[in-house]
């Protein structure tokens, strides 16, 4: 049963009041009211007024009493009721305001500003490639961010794909799928109407050129021999030598470069029941949403092993001061100029070795499902569902072969480059 009662309202008494369901009515402000829906529930500050002609009195909460001073609660309550003796229902003034705010802010929230509440929403859905993603735009198309989120129109954002796809095609497809994703956050949080890339799909040209680059594209895979080039090219001083250690890694396991980076030294296992050591990938780290385990055999321990870290870094490849590991367009140049003295010819690209470690497994013999788990791709629903073998001992003994077959063309390439003259020296010839 609740309990009504009426005096002047004051801090003191108001803290003071029992907990139990109750309705007290300020004897100084009209209408004011502080209630208790439940037993130790909160105490909130209400209005109670009447429209003209209406049969009964209506009810507005202003707040809670923790929260809102008495003055301002007395403030409030008048002005309520002053809007309620013009006809005017306080609540639907209230909500008419809220909107109206609401929509000031869209208008002037700009992209920019919105991707901060972007990449908490990434985040709290475990997408660890967000924030990434989202520095490409600010690389590639920095006029965006700047203007108002409801301006953009779907013609500025074409344009700022098109531009960016003349100079760097790989980058446009990641942009327009960042600012697709970044404007359906957008709609589902009502700051704009509509996507305005709904609908828009990445050009995909006439069926000869889509055949020719898919041919480009298979003849791309590098061999092991250059692969054992870029290993000891890594090795050069003009090379940043934690880069250098890491690219390595890359070759010898598969792994995506992102979650390499994202690798932390606390995953790292020692060898035992029969396996080599190994370096675990989180979950939340990887493209799939799944663990993955790479097999390390000596020729890839060593080279974690001998990365420099402080004291206290985390991360297996550490960045400057520590950070995730960034900037690839600085850091690969060294690499290639120095395969290129070793005499490698091919194109180089970072994914490029996760394919060349891929054809390297199937020159190998190894079975395909084996060789997919070891470059962590989605496997078919069904398996995935009833197929709960791991392959534990079958992916190492591939991660062994596959290292076993690049040391021997890495001491190939060593045993090349200890014969070849310093450069600058004439090469010996047979009649010398």
């Amino acid at each position: 049963m609740s309990v009504e009662a009426r005096f002047r309202f004051t801090p003191e008494r108001l803290r003071n009041l029992p907990l139990r369901v109750a309705v007290y009515h300020d004897a100084q402000q009209n209408g004011l009211i502080a209630r208790r829906q439940t037993e130790g529930g909160e105490l909130v500050y209400c209005v109670r007024y009447r429209l003209p002609g209406a049969a009964g009195s209506s009810r507005m909460t202003l707040g809670r009493v923790s929260a809102i001073p008495l003055a301002k609660a007395r403030e409030m309550a008048q002005d309520a009721l002053v809007l309620a003796r013009q006809a005017v229902d306080p609540v639907a003034a209230r909500r008419a305001s809220a909107r109206a705010a609401e929509a000031a802010k869209s208008a002037e929230l700009t992209l920019d500003t919105f991707l901060t509440e972007y990449l908490d929403v990434q985040r709290a859905e475990g997408i660890e490639t967000a924030p990434e993603r989202v520095a490409a735009i600010s690389r590639h198309a920095p006029a965006l961010a700047r203007k108002p989120l409801r301006d953009l129109s779907r013609r500025d954002l074409v344009e700022a794909i098109d531009i960016v796809r003349g100079k760097y095609p790989s980058a446009a497809v990641t942009l327009r799928a960042t600012l697709h994703r970044i404007f359906e956050v957008a709609v589902d949080r009502g700051l704009v109407d509509a996507n305005p890339l709904a609908g828009h799909r990445a050009r995909r040209g006439s069926l000869k050129t889509k055949n020719v680059a898919e041919a480009k594209r298979e003849d791309e895979a590098l061999s092991i021999d250059s692969l054992a080039r870029l290993w000891v090219a890594a090795g050069d001083p003009r090379v940043n030598p934690t880069f250098g250690r890491y690219v390595r890694l890359l070759i010898g396991t598969g792994a995506r470069r992102t979650e390499l980076t994202k690798a932390v030294i606390a995953g790292l296992r020692a060898a035992g029941d029969g396996l080599p050591a190994q370096l675990l990938l989180a979950a939340p780290t990887t493209k799939t949403g799944r663990s993955h385990t790479l097999y390390l055999p000596p020729l890839l321990l060593s080279e974690i092993d001998h990365v420099q870290r402080r004291h206290d870094d985390t991360l297996a490849f550490p960045g400057r001061g520590g950070r995730q590991m960034t900037g690839w367009s600085k850091l690969t140049p060294p690499l290639v100029e120095a395969a290129r003295r070793l005499g490698a010819t091919d194109r180089v690209h970072l994914h490029a070795f996760r394919k060349a470690f891929r054809t390297g497994l199937s020159a190998l013999g190894v079975d395909r499902v084996v060789a997919e788990l070891m470059l962590n791709h989605s496997q078919d629903k069904l398996i995935q569902t009833y197929d709960k073998h791991r392959f534990e001992r079958e992916r190492a003994s591939a991660a062994v072969r596959w290292c076993d077959a690049l040391a021997a063309a890495i001491a190939k390439v060593e045993a090349e480059r200890s014969t070849a003259p310093e450069p600058g020296m004439p090469r010996k010839t047979a009649a010398a």
